[in-house]
């Protein structure tokens, strides 16, 4: 009867354990506020300069072993009651596509489309039908990567891509509950990847 005692004891002693990994699933979760924001500049493996959007967090259980995990455009690093969240941002021009590219007409010396009432008030030489790939208008900014349509507008590079960004702002980094989402958003495409 003692034998049995002393096993389970060790069995139940060597379960505590486990119960500090379920802090990585916690995280993911939720379990976590934006503490901090800040901008950085680095340099890539070719030596050129590129931004980054870092976010600390603070985590509501303390991750046991500090673990990173990394896509082609976040980098995340968990240790202890912190994690950084580090996001490669597009420095750039992007576009944002229209719906109904029949109802745009494109510009090819503009390189942007614009609505049918106001083509009307360009000759018919310098206008074309818009189509999905060309129904457009750029915009120059710094702008932040995002896997689902999370926050609008939205650019891409091209119609057809999947990851689309929006444009940094003060209004972003200023609201804890947009940070919040962004993150979790983060955390959910982490975990997709993972499968």
């Amino acid at each position: 009867m003692f034998f049995l005692k002393q096993h389970n004891y060790e069995d139940v002693l060597g379960m505590t354990g486990l119960i500090a990994i379920r802090s990585y699933r916690k995280l993911f979760d939720g379990a976590f506020t934006v503490n901090s924001t800040e901008t950085n500049i680095y340099k890539d493996r070719n030596g050129i300069p590129q931004k980054e959007l870092i976010l600390t967090l603070q985590n509501q259980y303390p991750i046991p072993q500090r673990v990173s995990c990394q896509t082609d455009a976040f980098y995340l690093i968990c240790d202890g009651m912190q994690s950084k969240l580090r996001i490669h941002l597009f420095e750039g021009t992007l576009k944002f596509f229209f719906d109904h590219p029949e109802d745009y007409y494109y510009l090819p010396a503009e390189d942007m489309a614009i609505h049918k009432s106001v083509a009307t008030y360009v000759d018919k030489d310098f206008r074309k039908k818009a189509t999905a790939d060309n129904c457009y208008t750029k915009k120059d900014a710094i702008f932040v990567p995002q896997y689902e349509t999370l926050i609008t507008p939205f650019f891409k590079e091209s119609s057809k891509d999947k990851l689309t960004y929006f444009e940094l702002t003060r209004e972003f980094l200023d609201s804890d509950s947009l940070l919040r989402q962004y993150t979790s958003h983060v955390f959910r495409h982490f975990l997709a990847a993972k499968h």
